[in-house]
């Protein structure tokens, strides 16, 4: 990767629109997309492609996005898509174009009363949200009306929008109450807006929240790793569930002997039967592309 954009951005022009070829081709004319720290990861080098996934450079951004359907292959009409329809897509690249190429299974459709700046918002971080709070639940159970129903939820890291978006699925789907210990250094308390999203405020320093909360939390959602997950771990009940999804604190440390500590912390999530690290909607759409398919999202 070049530090210089001019040496490796260029403008592409299209006299027409591009056309669907495959059966399972669809062809969308972009209307709103997002800029995330996925597509930052992609630009500098330090995106970790699984094998066989990386695209070929120079590539347009952009992974996810919202727009008209211009063209389609026969597949696709017949799982209830067509010319005119308004669509949701995830994708590794090319979002921010005009218009994009994808398949099937990339897509599902967008409600007509849903407006598509928020409607785009939803792919990741509400996704993300709604996976981390389901890992532990399958089935039918999964899409039930309050499938989190009586649940104690934890949540810990900084005041950032996948944070935020848990506090707010989480009420949705059931959940009777929710505790928010942000981690914020430096910065003016957040307590008050965590109090308006419907949660409860805890202290950053998890020493003075931890006894009253041992035992009692049903999901703690983790993302700072200040203190290697012990005190959110500590607050499980016996069937109780800790989704790791970032390493915050430990990230910001660079040295060999931080390097060791983060492997350790992930290897001891990793095999903990009472742990189901979370690695993103980006992930979950590579190991499992089906459960974004618009012909199963069509049957629920």
């Amino acid at each position: 990767h070049s530090n210089d954009p001019f040496e490796v951005m260029y403008l592409q022009t299209y006299d027409d629109s591009p056309m669907a070829k495959e059966a399972d081709d669809i062809v969308i004319r972009v209307e709103v997309t997002t800029v995330s720290h996925v597509d930052c990861k992609i630009r500098n080098g330090s995106f970790p492609w699984k094998f066989g996934t990386k695209p070929s450079f120079p590539m347009c951004p952009g992974i996810d996005c919202v727009g008209i359907i211009t063209s389609v292959g026969s597949s696709a009409i017949k799982c209830g898509l067509d010319l005119g329809d308004r669509v949701a897509a995830i994708s590794l690249n090319g979002c921010t174009a005009k218009y994009v190429k994808l398949k099937i299974e990339d897509v599902i459709k967008v409600p007509d009363d849903v407006d598509s700046a928020e409607a785009v918002i939803v792919l990741q971080t509400y996704v993300a949200a709604f996976q981390s709070l389901l890992t532990n639940v399958d089935g039918i159970n999964r899409y039930s009306r309050k499938p989190l129903k009586d649940d104690k939820v934890l949540v810990v890291g900084p005041f950032g929008v996948f944070e935020r978006a848990v506090v707010e699925v989480a009420l949705y789907l059931g959940a009777r109450k929710v505790y928010f210990s942000c981690i914020a250094r430096d910065q003016p308390s957040y307590d008050t807006s965590i109090r308006m999203l419907g949660a409860k405020p805890l202290s950053m320093d998890p020493d003075d929240w931890s006894d009253e909360l041992e035992g009692t939390i049903d999901i703690a959602i983790e993302s700072s790793c200040l203190d290697r997950y012990e005190h959110s771990y500590r607050s499980l009940t016996e069937d109780g569930i800790l989704i790791p999804t970032e390493m915050h604190d430990m990230d910001k440390n660079k040295d060999w002997l931080s390097g060791i500590e983060k492997g350790w912390v992930k290897t001891w999530a990793a095999m903990n039967p009472k742990c189901c690290p979370y690695d993103g909607v980006v992930e979950c759409y590579l190991r499992d592309r089906k459960q974004f398919m618009v012909r199963n999202n069509l049957r629920n």
